[in-house]
């Protein structure tokens, strides 16, 4: 600390502690450390954007996965819908019902 004579902010004179003076580029680290840490609203904001988009991301690559996985289970067979359904037999109640049951399901989840 520096002691220095002269006037307070309250008006009153004497002498009074300072802190020392500090190089500039320290200064200017500080400002950037602390702006950086308090970020503004619109920081903030991208920061949860980003957050979401990247969980939403990562939901989607697990849906798939599980998707294929039920897909695996139930059939027998892997690759996409396309294939399976392709490598599924073909029996007239089932090809007569498909569409149906499309539209049900369609119905139920919108």
């Amino acid at each position: 600390m520096i002691v220095v004579p002269g006037l307070h902010s309250s008006g009153r004179s004497g002498t009074f502690l300072c802190a020392p003076k500090v190089d500039s580029a320290v200064s200017t680290l500080h400002v950037r450390l602390a702006r950086w840490l308090q970020p503004s609203e619109q920081q903030a904001t991208l920061a949860w954007a980003v957050l979401a988009g990247g969980l939403g991301g990562i939901s989607a690559l697990l849906f798939r996965a599980a998707i294929q996985t039920v897909l695996g289970a139930l059939t027998g067979h892997s690759g996409s819908l396309e294939q399976v359904v392709a490598q599924l037999p073909a029996s007239p109640t089932a090809t007569s019902w498909l569409p149906v049951c499309k539209t049900i399901c369609a119905e139920l989840f919108l």
